[in-house]
């Protein structure tokens, strides 16, 4: 089962409504993956906009993109991993232990 981009959010509700939502981070999500282990990495042009296949190259899954849009606090997911840029790759153990 695939591991849900919205767990390190804080559950809201609103009790004029009585509904509930996903808020902003419970935690620091650019620094909770953070370890010595972590690798550079510049983004070629096939993997262009696509941090979903830059996940599957570095981790076997490509739903875990959003490990990448947190990590590197890139607010404009996909349009932020163009060509050239210099990205971190969180280590996969990391990763892997907290997903």
């Amino acid at each position: 089962m695939a591991s849900s981009r919205y767990k390190f959010f804080a559950d809201v509700k609103n009790n004029v409504t009585g509904t509930a939502f996903k808020g902003f981070p419970s935690t620091n999500l650019t620094t909770l993956f953070s370890t010595t282990n972590d690798k550079s990495y510049t983004i070629p042009l096939k993997y262009q906009y696509r941090p979903d296949l830059i996940a599957n190259y570095f981790y076997g899954d490509p739903t875990l993109f959003w490990v990448l849009v947190y990590s590197n606090n890139i607010q404009n997911s996909p349009e932020g991993f163009e060509t050239d840029k210099i990205i971190t790759i969180p280590y996969i153990a990391r990763v892997v232990s907290l997903v």
